[in-house]
């Protein structure tokens, strides 16, 4: 933000970033939720519901810092309710893919009917809530787009916007692996156990193509906007 590494150790100009900036304010939010889910983890017994809470809170201050906090008034307000929600739908589809193929991997190992239940239950639940969060990651990537590519030419005339579109291009790819996992190879894992290995292997590629779309979103987060002059 200072555009020099020294200000990172300049004890006034950190105070004054942290305490004197609308992005400082909610950084602080952020650094503090952070340390209490870190205390939370290490206890001998977590609360599941207090580490859930507190890691969808991480995930959603986020969406008050960055590209969304760039307007003013209402529409900062609705750009950041919106950014919101878009992390938290991706947060839920992207982070349930974890313990999903962990769920995969343990009835690769020891198969057998009650590892098959637990599968097919783990599958039609992830699902269930998949639905849910890509339609919300549709619409609110959708508006998103609006507020900070603005037209087409710019999707395409842009740096911003070609990589946007890359982004975009690889969340599709996740979708229809997603449905190919949902339709043609989770309800034969109980018949066939190379559906298993290839579901197992097709959640892999799911998981390999969200962290593309993180690394993307890592670039996307640092860069001009097409709609505020990131063009080249």
């Amino acid at each position: 933000m200072a555009g020099s590494t020294a200000a990172a150790v300049d004890f006034a100009l950190v105070s004054a970033v942290l305490l004197e900036t609308r992005f400082g304010r909610v950084w602080c939010w952020h650094l503090l939720l952070a340390a209490i889910l870190v205390l939370a983890c290490l206890g001998r017994h977590p609360r599941r519901p207090v580490v859930l809470f507190l890691s969808l809170g991480l995930l959603a201050s986020l969406g008050w810092v960055g590209h969304a906090a760039m307007d003013d008034g209402s529409a900062r307000i609705a750009h950041q309710l919106n950014q919101t929600v878009h992390l938290l739908a991706a947060g839920l589809w992207l982070g349930g893919l974890a313990p999903l193929a962990w769920v995969l991997r343990q009835a690769r190992r020891q198969p057998g009917d009650f590892e098959f239940s637990v599968t097919r239950d783990a599958l039609r639940n992830f699902s269930h809530m998949g639905y849910v969060a890509v339609a919300l990651i549709a619409l609110t990537g959708a508006i998103n787009t609006l507020f900070l590519v603005g037209s087409l030419d710019a999707m395409f005339d842009t740096p911003y916007g070609r990589l946007l579109a890359f982004k975009i291009l690889l969340f599709l790819a996740m979708v229809v692996v997603a449905l190919i996992n949902r339709f043609r190879l989770a309800p034969r894992i109980s018949q066939e156990v190379s559906a298993l290995r290839a579901l197992s292997r097709t959640v892999a590629l799911e998981q390999g193509l969200a962290l593309a779309v993180l690394a993307i979103v890592s670039v996307l987060g640092t860069s001009p906007p097409a709609l505020y002059g990131g063009r080249g």
